[in-house]
């Protein structure tokens, strides 16, 4: 059932998964059982009474034989302990299988946000509602990542890049209010007093 895995990359089980993001399977006695005890009893054999199928990955969906261990009810809690998964109940950030987006992007997310970029735009490039990029923006959730950030902490790339694209924005704006007004000098406008030409 389980393919030769690499040992250094997760093996995310691509059938049908419980709420809380591990794998499953329906077994030849049709019960219902972990993809990933199933993976570990392919490869090691029967699982001792007593015993758990740990993830050292911290990856719920992840059915690597490499990347599990065996271990007691109190290693399990533990474990879950250290990793900071009994409180929210699942494993932080890209470490929970469910998680869509990747801790460099939360980084990207919030220098581009920093730079000028709104929670609409940044929904069309990560596929995100804007309240979810508000959240992590202003640190509400994924706090392990790095952030919130400035230019001078964000990968150079990036934070450049978030800068042009600011001042792309500006030159679209002038552009459009320099065509704005050649089309009323055209028609004999008088200048309004309130008309902004973008000289301040």
């Amino acid at each position: 059932m389980i393919a030769a895995a690499n040992p250094n990359e997760c093996s995310i089980w691509p059938f049908s998964e419980r709420g809380d993001g591990y794998g499953q399977i329906r077994t030849e006695d049709g019960e219902t059982d972990y993809a990933h005890r199933i993976s570990w009893k392919t490869v090691n054999g029967k699982i001792p009474e007593g015993k758990f199928v740990l993830h050292r990955c911290d990856v719920r969906a992840c059915v690597n034989p490499h990347h599990l261990f065996l271990g007691t009810h109190t290693d399990n809690m533990q474990d879950a302990k250290r990793k900071e998964r009994l409180r929210g109940g699942a494993p932080p950030g890209e470490r929970n299988g469910r998680a869509l987006l990747k801790d460099w992007q939360i980084k990207n997310i919030r220098v581009l946000h920093a730079h000028g970029k709104t929670y609409n735009q940044l929904a069309k490039i990560y596929h995100a509602k804007p309240r979810t990029l508000k959240a992590i923006c202003q640190g509400q959730n994924w706090k392990h990542a790095t952030g919130p950030l400035t230019a001078s902490f964000a990968d150079p790339t990036v934070a450049w890049n978030a800068v042009i694209w600011g001042l792309k924005q500006k030159a679209k704006d002038i552009d459009k209010k320099i065509q704005e007004a050649e089309e009323k000098m055209k028609m004999g406008d008088s200048v309004p007093k309130d008309f902004d030409g973008g000289g301040s």
